[in-house]
């Protein structure tokens, strides 16, 4: 590890006018083995004559500081002269010293003796002595070779000033210097605090004269872009005073940049509002162009599942409420054609509406771009308007548009608003309300208005009713009730839908209307509903009872004889009971005989099990304590239960062998019954 480089000693600061220590600054700029280098070659006389020079240098500098007068220069030659006489004195003895040991070594030491002195004299040559120049040219050859010497010296130095010295010099700077270090600072804080109101100027500058209306809205993109929010108040400031047609146009332009721009919305949508107010006409026109693209840019903003993001609405929100005012009847008509072509594509409040005001009170093309932006620009505010002219019989295109509006906005209508309008005569407009509420399923007011819709003298009206009711989610029994007379509603498209509805509920209200349905006079499609809403609710059914329920078992059988595709598909479904896919395969085969077969066994299993509880239910009548004298004579009746059973439960083979489980648990309670009565055991058996 080196060691660490000894610090210079800490010299004191040089001031303007202060004379500079050449032989200190001398020995900061070269390095003594570096003079020493240059000593080396020159023979010993040249040598003898630089030193004699150099002591003869020291004393008339000596002599010219005492008579100088100048307090300063003599304060600073004494002990300059001093020390040349000390250093004078010490090279001489030295040398004597020397040569008495060894006169190679006092060569050496002559040499380095002779090098400090070049130092200081190379220092003051350095910095510029002119006048003790010209004194020490005229002191002959000795001295001029000296000056060669020191010029060598220096310029090794500066060469070799890359690897360093023992002593480096830190840079003085004078008073004139910092001088000017400190006006360039100052300039260049100036310039960058001047830079921004220059630049913004020219622009400026660029935006009111222009070549063209292109380079100003040029500039003021570029003023915008640069600015942001900060330019907002140039372009109002150009739109609120007198300008050219161009310059409203680009001052406009920004404004509708900063309205597009998420960080400057709100103020650019402030100054619009203020530009409406103060602003000429021409000025409101060229703004109000300029919106139109604003009102494009948001209507087209959606996020994921189409739902507009809420920057966006609040951004056409601050828009409509400054057009809305450029669209009434009073304003300029080239005006209103702009705040129409402006606001027809925003989704705000009070747009819709006052798009149906202009459709109905003017004609034109005013009233085209009223009519093709009602639809777009629908919102739960205007369904009332939209509602009431659904139903303008006098205008065929203005109730096709509010047809179409309404369907966008219905279902963010709230329930009060919509039922009053249930008692319109207009079927399009009940049907449009009841189209809104039956999508609130756990709505108990908008669920009482559906139900009760189901029997709307309007057969499209009911149809939506009905159709409805699936969904709803808090029926009561006399609400299902409702469905009943739909079974045999006036028109097919409701029977149709009566019949579906009962496929899809799942109470055993339905069950039951669904099931005496087929008592009515079914056709067509009607039948068909009814029936497919049978096999898909009898095998739900007959698998929660854990049964197969026999009236509806008889009502396929009647509908196989009346249709028989659909009467296979229903018994199909009401005997599957959990049965596998291979057993649906094979009942789909079975021919209308088979079934026939099959209904007939079950028919008479069924009378067969009949009998036998009949018997066994006398049996346990009497098998008590008090009847224990007469248990040998119902002996024979409970044998004769139990062999009925046994038959029943052998026609469950090979078709229903799941119903198998039924019988083994009776069985095994009809013997237990007859060995305890010939045991002589009464029981009281609840079985």
């Amino acid at each position: 590890m080196q060691p660490a480089a000894k610090k210079p000693a800490d010299e004191p600061k040089i001031q303007a006018d202060d004379p500079v220590d050449t032989e200190a600054l001398a020995q900061q700029v070269l390095d003594k083995e570096e003079v020493e280098s240059l000593l080396e070659d020159l023979p010993d006389e040249e040598i003898e004559k630089i030193a004699a020079a150099e002591e003869a240098r020291e004393a008339k500098e000596a002599k010219q500081a005492e008579r100088s007068g100048s307090s300063r220069r003599s304060e600073r030659g004494k002990p300059q002269a001093a020390a040349a006489s000390r250093r004078g004195k010490a090279v001489e003895a030295k040398a004597e010293e020397e040569e008495e040991q060894d006169d190679g070594s006092s060569r050496r030491r002559k040499r380095a003796d002779l090098s400090e002195r070049k130092l200081a004299t190379a220092s003051r040559r350095m910095r510029g002595k002119d006048k003790d120049d010209k004194e020490d040219k005229d002191e002959g050859e000795a001295p001029e070779a000296s000056n060669r010497l020191s010029r060598r010296g220096l310029a090794s130095a500066s060469r070799r000033s890359t690897r360093g010295s023992v002593r480096e010099q830190k840079p003085v700077l004078s008073k004139k210097a910092k001088l000017g270090i400190a006006a360039g600072l100052l300039a260049v804080i100036v310039g960058a605090i001047a830079y921004k109101p220059v630049m913004k100027s020219m622009i400026l500058s660029k935006l009111d004269d222009g070549a063209n209306a292109e380079a100003k809205k040029s500039a003021a993109g570029e003023l915008f872009n640069w600015l942001g929010a900060e330019a907002l108040g140039s372009f109002m400031e150009r739109l609120t005073t007198e300008r050219d047609a161009d310059v409203y146009a680009a001052a406009a332009h920004g404004l509708g940049l900063g309205a597009k721009t998420p960080g400057s919305r709100d103020d650019a949508l402030n100054y619009i509002k203020t530009v409406y107010a103060q602003g000429g006409p021409e000025a409101r026109l060229a703004l109000t162009v300029a919106m139109e693209s604003v009102g494009e840019y948001y209507s087209t903003k959606t996020e994921k599942g189409g739902e507009r993001p809420k920057e966006a609405l609040n951004a056409m929100a601050g828009l409509a409420e400054a057009l809305l005012p450029q669209m009434d009847a009073g304003a300029e008509p080239a005006l209103r054609t702009a705040s129409l072509k402006a606001a027809n594509k925003l989704v705000a409040p009070g747009v819709c509406r006052k798009l149906i005001e202009i459709a109905k009170t003017d004609k034109g093309e005013l009233r085209a771009l009223a009519l093709s932006g009602i639809a777009l620009t629908a919102t739960p505010d205007a369904c009332g308007d939209l509602l009431r002219n659904m139903a303008n019989k006098e205008d065929d295109v203005l109730a096709k548009a509010a047809v179409q509006g309404f369907a966008k906005v219905r279902d963010q209508a709230k329930t009060n608003e919509l039922l009053p309008l249930l008692g319109e005569d207009d079927a399009l407009v009940r049907l449009e309300i009841v189209k809104a509420l039956a999508t609130r399923t756990n709505d108990g007011a908008a669920q009482a208005a559906v139900v009760k819709a189901t029997a709307d003298k309007s057969k499209d009206v009911r149809l939506e009713a009905v159709t409805a009711m699936p969904a709803l989610k808090k029926l009561g029994v006399d609400d299902l009730k409702t469905l009943a007379p739909r079974i045999t509603d006036d028109a097919e498209e409701v029977r149709v839908a009566t019949g579906e509805a009962l496929g899809k509920l799942q109470d055993e209200t339905t069950w039951a209307l669904l099931l005496g349905a087929f008592q009515k006079d079914l056709s067509g499609k009607a039948l068909e509903a009814f029936a497919n809403s049978l096999a898909v609710r009898g095998w739900n059914h007959n698998r929660q009872k854990q049964t197969k329920d026999r009236e509806a078992l008889k009502v396929g059988m009647d509908l196989l004889g009346k249709n028989s595709a659909l009467g296979r598909k229903v018994m199909v479904q009401l005997t599957m009971f959990g049965g596998s896919a291979k057993r649906e395969a094979e009942r789909n085969a079975w021919s209308d005989e088979q079934w026939h077969s099959w209904y007939a066994r079950l028919m008479k299993r069924d009378a067969l099990t009949n009998e036998a509880e009949a018997e066994i239910a006398e049996c346990k009548k009497h098998a008590t304590m008090e009847q224990k004298t007469e248990f040998e004579k119902w002996i024979p009746k409970a044998e004769h239960a139990e062999g009925l059973l046994e038959q029943a439960a052998a026609l469950c083979e090979p078709d229903d062998r799941e119903d198998k489980s039924w019988f083994d648990t009776k069985l095994k309670a009809y013997s237990e019954l007859r060995y305890h009565l010939q045991k002589n055991m009464p029981l009281n058996l609840n079985r």
